[in-house]
């Protein structure tokens, strides 16, 4: 006998909606993993880094750019494996950096989390505001 799922979690690939949808029709709840969303967020807001550390060495600002190039993963890591070192590292680079993109990728990174850990149903998450 075959069981027809209410929800099914997928990770983030085009392909498989439409394939689910196709299968199981219009009326299966999809969700995607917070994994490959925040892994997706994460290569996005990484590209933007690049982007301001090199217009940051276009322009000859090289103690900026290093400091950047120094800390670009610890600006895109979760809050909660943050150390003691990367807390003060990141309230530095927040300092130096407060005119720029920096503070709001790391505002926009953690929003999202957010809506992913606080989110108690799919409308709740969709009300959150970025």
């Amino acid at each position: 006998m075959f069981l027809t799922p209410g929800a099914l979690s997928v990770i983030c690939s085009l392909p498989f909606p439409p394939a689910i949808i196709d299968v199981y029709g219009k009326g299966i709840k999809i969700q995607f993993d917070y994994y490959h969303i925040m892994q997706d967020v994460n290569q996005h807001l990484n590209k933007i880094i690049i982007d301001y550390y090199k217009q940051l060495s276009e322009n000859n600002l090289m103690d900026p750019y290093w400091e950047i190039r120094k800390f670009q993963f610890t600006i895109l890591k979760n809050p909660k494996n943050y150390s003691i070192m990367d807390k003060y590292n990141l309230n530095e680079l927040l300092q130096h950096h407060k005119n720029s993109i920096v503070p709001d990728i790391i505002t926009f990174k953690d929003k999202i989390r957010d809506i992913f850990i606080n989110s108690k149903t799919p409308q709740h998450a969709y009300e959150s505001k970025l």
